[in-house]
């Protein structure tokens, strides 16, 4: 599955996951572990898609310790990024800011989705 994080670090950000919950990545097998990454590649696919973003952040937080949030049910992160996207503000002010509304941002994804869906069959 594809998600839009609720807690987003930057506008459009995703969460990938499969329906299976596991710890580790090696804890799927190989096939799961493909499909999974099919999953992050058309994640991207969206986002670029979608935001134009200039750029992605992508990664995997496995386990407590590298700051996996829910560390039972591994996912992955797709980050859209842009040139100066990032500020004091955060740091000084220990708060996000994220342009959008999350409805608005599904909205734009759901756009794009049901555009792509169409090119995918």
């Amino acid at each position: 599955m594809i998600l839009l994080n609720a807690y987003p670090y930057a506008n459009g950000h995703l969460l990938i996951a499969l329906g299976k919950p596991r710890a580790r990545l090696l804890e799927y097998d190989p096939a799961d572990r493909a499909h999974f990454w099919m999953l992050v590649e058309l994640a991207c696919d969206l986002a670029e898609r979608t935001l134009e973003c200039q750029g992605l952040n992508m990664g995997i937080n496995q386990g407590r310790a590298a700051g996996a949030g829910v560390p039972g049910h591994l996912h992955a992160h797709v980050v859209p990024r842009w040139a100066g996207d990032t500020n004091f503000i955060t740091t000084v002010g220990q708060v996000r800011v994220v342009p959008q509304a999350l409805e608005d941002m599904a909205r734009r994804y759901r756009e794009t989705w049901a555009s792509m869906a169409q090119t995918l069959d």
